[in-house]
């Protein structure tokens, strides 16, 4: 799995799935101050709320793990087994 720059996962992400951040305020409920957060402040993905995970892991038709696995630090960082 590629290795994306913890400050500009969100933006990676958009782009990856192909998402708007207005597709995901309408779609799956975020908050319209939850995605600017995520651009302006480029705040970390191991920093924002489960529920705004789940509904990242949702519009990717992913899983929660799935979605940590590509873009948390403390997930790669941790993993065990491997």
């Amino acid at each position: 799995m590629e290795k994306i720059r913890s400050d500009y996962w969100f933006e990676e992400y958009l782009k990856e799935f192909k998402l708007t951040r207005y597709a995901l305020e309408r779609d799956y409920g975020l908050r319209q101050s939850t995605t600017s957060n995520l651009l302006k402040n480029r705040t970390a993905f191991d920093n924002i709320k489960l529920s705004t995970a789940y509904a990242l892991a949702r519009a990717a038709n992913m899983t929660i793990v799935e979605l940590a696995e590509k873009y948390s630090d403390w997930y790669k960082k941790n993993k065990k087994g491997e």
